[in-house]
C-alpha cells in the first residue's frame, strides 16, 4: 500500500480524466448502454442528462496492485439520467480513470447500470463516498 501511495504522490501532476460528458465518453456510454438496454428490455435509449461530475483521488482498490510506473493517477465519478423512448429515466454511473503505464497515459471507462451492476449493490463502487 505504501508503494501505491508513494507512486501516486510523486506523479500528482498527471492529466485529469476527461469530463463526464466529454463527447468521446458520452458516445461510448450511449453505445454500450443503448445496446444492452435494447436487448434486455426493448426500450431505446434517447439521451443522457448530466447530474454529477466529481474529480477525486482514485479509490484505494483501484491502485491495490500499483507499481511505481503503473497506477491510476486520478478518477472522475459521473452520474446521469439515462432517458428512454418510453419517457422513463434511470440513473447510470461511471468512473473515468486516468492511468499511467510506464510513462504513457491512457483513459479507462467503467460503467454501472441496473443491467450491469456486477455486485448488485446499486453501483456503490461508482459513487464517491459510498
Amino acid at each position: 500500500m505504501l508503494l501505491a501511495t508513494t507512486a501516486f504522490a510523486t506523479n500528482a501532476f498527471a492529466a485529469e480524466p476527461p469530463a463526464c460528458m466529454d463527447e468521446v465518453m458520452r458516445e461510448q456510454i450511449l453505445g454500450h448502454l443503448g445496446n444492452v438496454e435494447q436487448m434486455a428490455s426493448g426500450r431505446r435509449l434517447v439521451g443522457l442528462a448530466p447530474v454529477a461530475d466529481v474529480l477525486v483521488a482514485p479509490p484505494a482498490s483501484a491502485n491495490q496492485y500499483a507499481t511505481a510506473t503503473t497506477y491510476i493517477s486520478a478518477s472522475r465519478y459521473c452520474e446521469a439520467r439515462a432517458e428512454f423512448d418510453t419517457g422513463e429515466a434511470e440513473p447510470i454511473y461511471w468512473r473515468i480513470d486516468q492511468m499511467m503505464d510506464d510513462g504513457e497515459e491512457s483513459t479507462r471507462l467503467d460503467v454501472c447500470h441496473r443491467f450491469f451492476d456486477v455486485f448488485e449493490d446499486g453501483c456503490k463502487a461508482f459513487r464517491p463516498g459510498e
